[in-house]
């Protein structure tokens, strides 16, 4: 037993009820007393308030969902936006190229080409969840 005792990690995240009966999240470290001879004689128990750092991540938690849900509405956004403006290119083509079968001149400007591509944006990857 002593073996496994000394071998234990620490109790994270227990629950105790501090002294003005709010429940607080706790951290425990449990260390081992021995006695001169090196017998098991004790423990030395720490509680460490974690209630506000439990809060913070929780609130960190809310903010990348809000932010990801965020990012995920102006991808579609994005998509619809460009995927119209192609297709308002696409069609002005087809009709200067009508215009010229037909002996008339354009009717739309060329449309100005991009001097390098731009990427296309990428998902928002969930770090967070991820490192948990």
């Amino acid at each position: 037993m002593n073996a496994e005792f000394m071998n234990r990690p620490p109790l994270r995240g227990s629950g105790r009820v501090g002294k003005e009966g709010r429940k607080l999240a706790v951290s425990v470290t449990i260390s081992p007393l021995k006695d001169g001879e090196g017998r098991l004689s004790g423990t030395s128990d720490f509680f460490h308030d974690i209630t506000a750092r439990q809060r913070a991540e929780a609130e960190i938690r809310w903010q990348a969902n809000e932010l990801r849900a965020d990012h995920e509405e102006l991808m579609r956004f994005n998509q619809m936006t460009v995927g119209r403006e192609l297709r308002i290119i696409e069609f002005k083509t087809q009709v200067n190229e009508l215009c010229a079968k037909h002996g008339q001149p354009p009717q739309y400007a060329p449309e100005p080409q991009a001097e390098t591509e731009t990427p296309a944006p990428t998902p928002l990857r969930n770090s967070i969840s991820e490192s948990q």
